[in-house]
Protein backbone atom coordinates (compact mmCIF):
# COMPACT_ATOMS: atom_id res chain seq x y z
CA UNK A 1 0.00 0.00 0.00
CA UNK A 2 2.07 3.34 -1.16
CA UNK A 3 1.46 6.18 1.28
CA UNK A 4 3.06 9.85 0.76
CA UNK A 5 6.63 10.35 1.69
CA UNK A 6 5.93 12.87 3.83
CA UNK A 7 4.06 10.52 5.74
CA UNK A 8 6.09 7.35 6.17
CA UNK A 9 7.49 6.95 9.32
CA UNK A 10 8.99 3.99 11.42
CA UNK A 11 5.33 3.43 13.16
CA UNK A 12 2.18 4.99 10.93
CA UNK A 13 -1.45 4.95 12.43
CA UNK A 14 -3.74 4.31 10.25
CA UNK A 15 -7.45 4.28 10.49
CA UNK A 16 -9.96 2.73 8.05
CA UNK A 17 -13.53 4.40 8.03
CA UNK A 18 -16.42 2.57 6.53
CA UNK A 19 -19.18 5.17 5.31
CA UNK A 20 -22.74 3.67 4.05
CA UNK A 21 -24.09 6.31 1.33
CA UNK A 22 -26.42 8.73 3.04
CA UNK A 23 -30.05 7.54 3.57
CA UNK A 24 -32.88 9.98 2.71
CA UNK A 25 -36.38 9.94 4.63
CA UNK A 26 -37.46 9.67 8.24
CA UNK A 27 -37.13 5.57 8.72
CA UNK A 28 -36.69 4.64 11.86
CA UNK A 29 -35.98 1.09 11.39
CA UNK A 30 -32.30 -0.46 12.01
CA UNK A 31 -30.04 0.08 8.50
CA UNK A 32 -29.29 -3.25 7.26
CA UNK A 33 -26.31 -4.78 7.09
CA UNK A 34 -23.74 -5.75 4.63
CA UNK A 35 -20.40 -7.38 4.15
CA UNK A 36 -17.40 -5.14 3.87
CA UNK A 37 -14.60 -6.01 1.30
CA UNK A 38 -11.09 -4.21 0.33
CA UNK A 39 -11.50 -4.63 -3.58
CA UNK A 40 -8.19 -3.91 -5.45
CA UNK A 41 -10.00 -0.55 -6.50
CA UNK A 42 -9.95 0.68 -2.67
CA UNK A 43 -7.81 3.29 -1.66
CA UNK A 44 -6.61 5.29 1.59
CA UNK A 45 -7.34 8.84 2.17
CA UNK A 46 -4.81 10.08 4.62
CA UNK A 47 -4.80 13.84 5.92
CA UNK A 48 -2.85 15.29 8.32
CA UNK A 49 -3.50 15.93 11.84
CA UNK A 50 -2.23 18.75 14.05
CA UNK A 51 -4.21 18.33 17.25
CA UNK A 52 -2.29 18.43 20.20
CA UNK A 53 -1.45 15.55 22.13
CA UNK A 54 -3.45 14.10 24.81
CA UNK A 55 -1.99 10.90 25.07
CA UNK A 56 1.29 9.07 24.81
CA UNK A 57 0.28 7.47 21.27
CA UNK A 58 0.08 11.03 20.01
CA UNK A 59 3.51 11.73 20.45
CA UNK A 60 5.39 10.52 17.78
CA UNK A 61 3.20 12.51 15.52
CA UNK A 62 3.43 15.55 17.55
CA UNK A 63 6.67 15.93 17.83
CA UNK A 64 7.95 14.36 14.09
CA UNK A 65 8.76 18.50 13.37
CA UNK A 66 11.76 18.75 15.59
CA UNK A 67 11.63 18.75 19.33
CA UNK A 68 14.41 19.95 22.13
CA UNK A 69 15.42 17.04 24.80
CA UNK A 70 16.74 18.65 27.93
CA UNK A 71 18.96 15.99 30.27
CA UNK A 72 20.06 16.45 33.96
CA UNK A 73 23.46 16.74 34.16
CA UNK A 74 23.21 14.43 36.59
CA UNK A 75 22.76 12.00 34.31
CA UNK A 76 26.11 11.89 33.08
CA UNK A 77 27.48 9.83 35.57
CA UNK A 78 25.95 6.90 34.72
CA UNK A 79 25.16 5.10 31.22
CA UNK A 80 21.17 4.98 32.94
CA UNK A 81 20.39 8.12 31.31
CA UNK A 82 21.54 7.86 27.72
CA UNK A 83 19.86 4.24 28.08
CA UNK A 84 16.76 5.18 29.02
CA UNK A 85 16.51 8.20 26.15
CA UNK A 86 17.76 5.15 23.83
CA UNK A 87 14.81 3.24 24.76
CA UNK A 88 12.23 6.51 24.65
CA UNK A 89 13.82 6.70 21.25
CA UNK A 90 13.13 3.53 20.04
CA UNK A 91 9.82 2.45 21.74
CA UNK A 92 8.24 5.70 21.07
CA UNK A 93 9.52 6.44 17.64
CA UNK A 94 11.29 9.99 18.58
CA UNK A 95 14.38 10.52 16.28
CA UNK A 96 16.63 12.74 19.06
CA UNK A 97 18.50 15.18 17.42
CA UNK A 98 21.58 15.48 19.14
CA UNK A 99 22.78 18.76 18.32
CA UNK A 100 19.04 20.01 20.20
CA UNK A 101 20.18 18.23 23.12
CA UNK A 102 20.49 20.72 26.12
CA UNK A 103 22.25 20.14 29.86
CA UNK A 104 20.74 21.54 33.02
CA UNK A 105 20.94 20.69 36.49
CA UNK A 106 18.03 19.25 38.17
CA UNK A 107 17.90 22.44 40.53
CA UNK A 108 16.76 24.39 37.64
CA UNK A 109 13.05 24.99 36.53
CA UNK A 110 12.04 23.46 33.50
CA UNK A 111 11.80 26.01 30.60
CA UNK A 112 11.36 24.26 27.35
CA UNK A 113 11.70 26.55 24.51
CA UNK A 114 8.82 24.34 22.27
CA UNK A 115 7.98 20.86 22.17
CA UNK A 116 10.12 18.64 24.15
CA UNK A 117 11.57 15.39 25.81
CA UNK A 118 12.91 16.28 29.37
CA UNK A 119 14.84 13.30 31.13
CA UNK A 120 15.56 14.28 34.86
CA UNK A 121 14.60 15.50 38.43
CA UNK A 122 14.03 19.19 37.30
CA UNK A 123 11.55 21.34 39.28
CA UNK A 124 8.50 21.73 37.44
CA UNK A 125 7.94 25.71 37.27
CA UNK A 126 5.75 26.80 35.22
CA UNK A 127 4.60 23.44 33.45
CA UNK A 128 1.27 22.22 33.78
CA UNK A 129 1.60 18.42 34.59
CA UNK A 130 -0.47 15.84 36.05
CA UNK A 131 1.36 14.53 38.78
CA UNK A 132 3.17 17.23 41.21
CA UNK A 133 6.35 15.95 43.16
CA UNK A 134 6.28 18.58 45.72
CA UNK A 135 3.25 17.80 47.12
CA UNK A 136 4.93 14.62 48.91
CA UNK A 137 4.46 11.44 48.93
CA UNK A 138 2.61 9.62 45.09
CA UNK A 139 -0.30 6.96 45.49
CA UNK A 140 -2.62 6.13 42.64
CA UNK A 141 -6.44 5.71 43.79
CA UNK A 142 -9.47 3.90 42.28
CA UNK A 143 -13.08 5.48 42.28
CA UNK A 144 -13.44 4.05 46.20
CA UNK A 145 -10.44 5.33 47.69
CA UNK A 146 -8.36 2.10 47.72
CA UNK A 147 -4.59 2.30 46.82
CA UNK A 148 -3.19 0.96 42.93
CA UNK A 149 -0.05 2.09 43.75
CA UNK A 150 2.39 3.83 46.18
CA UNK A 151 5.35 5.47 44.89
CA UNK A 152 6.98 5.23 48.88
CA UNK A 153 6.67 0.87 48.57
CA UNK A 154 8.58 1.61 45.32
CA UNK A 155 11.85 3.26 45.41
CA UNK A 156 12.95 2.93 41.67
CA UNK A 157 9.72 4.31 40.40
CA UNK A 158 9.62 6.30 37.08
CA UNK A 159 7.13 8.31 36.19
CA UNK A 160 6.53 9.34 32.69
CA UNK A 161 3.80 11.80 31.79
CA UNK A 162 2.70 14.42 29.16
CA UNK A 163 3.67 18.16 30.21
CA UNK A 164 2.45 21.73 28.94
CA UNK A 165 4.37 25.37 29.13
CA UNK A 166 2.78 28.27 29.37
CA UNK A 167 3.22 29.00 25.79
CA UNK A 168 1.41 25.73 24.79
CA UNK A 169 3.48 23.60 23.72
CA UNK A 170 3.84 19.97 24.79
CA UNK A 171 6.51 17.41 25.60
CA UNK A 172 6.98 14.48 27.43
CA UNK A 173 8.51 14.28 31.33
CA UNK A 174 10.24 11.60 32.72
CA UNK A 175 11.33 11.42 35.92
CA UNK A 176 11.79 9.49 39.04
CA UNK A 177 9.46 9.43 41.97
CA UNK A 178 12.16 9.08 44.95
CA UNK A 179 15.78 10.40 44.90
CA UNK A 180 17.11 7.47 43.10
CA UNK A 181 18.63 7.68 39.56
CA UNK A 182 16.96 7.15 36.27
CA UNK A 183 16.58 3.17 35.80
CA UNK A 184 15.80 2.16 31.84
CA UNK A 185 13.20 -0.66 31.84
CA UNK A 186 13.07 -3.42 29.65
CA UNK A 187 10.35 -2.42 27.67
CA UNK A 188 8.63 1.43 27.70
CA UNK A 189 6.55 1.28 25.11
CA UNK A 190 3.54 3.30 25.53
CA UNK A 191 0.16 4.50 23.45
CA UNK A 192 -2.69 5.66 26.15
CA UNK A 193 -3.04 7.54 28.45
CA UNK A 194 -1.38 10.63 29.68
CA UNK A 195 0.87 9.54 32.99
CA UNK A 196 2.82 5.96 33.16
CA UNK A 197 4.88 4.98 36.23
CA UNK A 198 7.16 1.99 35.33
CA UNK A 199 10.01 0.01 37.21
CA UNK A 200 12.98 -2.18 35.89
CA UNK A 201 10.59 -4.66 34.63
CA UNK A 202 8.66 -2.45 32.16
CA UNK A 203 5.32 -0.01 32.81
CA UNK A 204 2.99 -1.25 35.32
CA UNK A 205 0.24 1.41 35.43
CA UNK A 206 -1.12 4.23 33.11
CA UNK A 207 -4.18 6.38 33.80
CA UNK A 208 -5.76 9.19 32.18
CA UNK A 209 -5.60 12.52 34.29
CA UNK A 210 -8.47 14.10 32.17
CA UNK A 211 -10.77 10.76 33.57
CA UNK A 212 -10.10 10.95 37.80
CA UNK A 213 -13.30 8.83 38.14
CA UNK A 214 -11.56 6.10 36.79
CA UNK A 215 -7.84 6.68 38.64
CA UNK A 216 -6.34 9.52 40.26
CA UNK A 217 -3.34 10.64 41.75
CA UNK A 218 -3.39 11.34 45.48
CA UNK A 219 -1.08 12.84 47.50
CA UNK A 220 -1.61 12.00 51.18
CA UNK A 221 0.29 14.16 52.72
CA UNK A 222 -1.98 16.81 51.44
CA UNK A 223 -5.40 17.77 53.19
CA UNK A 224 -7.84 19.87 51.37
CA UNK A 225 -10.21 21.96 52.96
CA UNK A 226 -12.58 19.22 52.69
CA UNK A 227 -10.70 17.04 54.86
CA UNK A 228 -9.70 19.56 57.35
CA UNK A 229 -13.77 19.99 58.20
CA UNK A 230 -13.98 16.48 58.28
CA UNK A 231 -11.41 15.42 60.82
CA UNK A 232 -12.30 18.69 62.62
CA UNK A 233 -16.49 18.10 62.68
CA UNK A 234 -17.01 17.59 66.46
CA UNK A 235 -15.29 21.00 67.43
CA UNK A 236 -16.72 22.77 64.07
CA UNK A 237 -20.52 21.92 65.76
CA UNK A 238 -19.61 22.35 69.38
CA UNK A 239 -18.67 25.85 68.02
CA UNK A 240 -21.43 26.45 66.40
CA UNK A 241 -24.10 25.27 68.73
CA UNK A 242 -22.02 27.60 71.61
CA UNK A 243 -22.31 30.27 68.46
CA UNK A 244 -25.91 30.11 68.48
CA UNK A 245 -27.17 29.72 71.97
CA UNK A 246 -24.95 33.12 72.50
CA UNK A 247 -26.82 34.67 69.28
CA UNK A 248 -30.36 33.61 71.06
CA UNK A 249 -29.51 34.88 74.32
CA UNK A 250 -28.19 38.28 72.60
CA UNK A 251 -31.69 38.84 70.68
CA UNK A 252 -33.63 38.07 73.21
CA UNK A 253 -31.53 40.57 75.85
CA UNK A 254 -32.11 42.77 72.63
CA UNK A 255 -35.69 42.42 72.40
CA UNK A 256 -36.30 42.81 76.14
CA UNK A 257 -34.78 45.97 76.31
CA UNK A 258 -37.26 47.26 73.58
CA UNK A 259 -40.59 45.83 74.79
CA UNK A 260 -42.90 48.92 75.23
CA UNK A 261 -45.08 47.09 78.00
CA UNK A 262 -41.80 46.46 80.23
CA UNK A 263 -41.56 49.82 80.47
CA UNK A 264 -45.46 50.83 81.19
CA UNK A 265 -45.69 47.92 83.72
CA UNK A 266 -46.50 44.15 83.30
CA UNK A 267 -50.21 44.67 84.37
CA UNK A 268 -49.46 43.84 87.76
CA UNK A 269 -49.80 47.81 89.09
CA UNK A 270 -46.16 48.06 89.43
CA UNK A 271 -43.60 49.72 86.95
CA UNK A 272 -39.92 50.56 86.63
CA UNK A 273 -40.11 53.77 88.86
CA UNK A 274 -39.64 52.87 92.63
CA UNK A 275 -41.40 56.52 93.33
CA UNK A 276 -44.27 56.40 90.80
CA UNK A 277 -47.71 55.73 92.53
CA UNK A 278 -48.85 52.41 92.44
CA UNK A 279 -45.71 50.62 92.71
CA UNK A 280 -46.24 49.10 96.26
CA UNK A 281 -44.50 52.00 98.71
CA UNK A 282 -47.18 54.36 100.20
Amino acid sequence: MSLPPEYQAQVNELRVVIQREGTEGACLGAAKAFPIQVAPDSHLVVRKDDSLPVQFGDLPRYLSGGFEVLLAEELLDSEDGLLLLARLSADLSLPVDFRRVRFLEESQPLRPRGPFLALGRFEAGGLQVPVRFDKGSIRVVDDHGSTLLDAKTLPRLTVAQLARTQQGARGLWVRTASGERLPPPDDFKLSEDDVAFADRSGVLLTLDSGAPSQARVHYPGVTSWLGHLGANRFWILALGWLGLTLLVLYLYRKIRQHDPDRKRGDGTGFTSDPGAPGNGHG
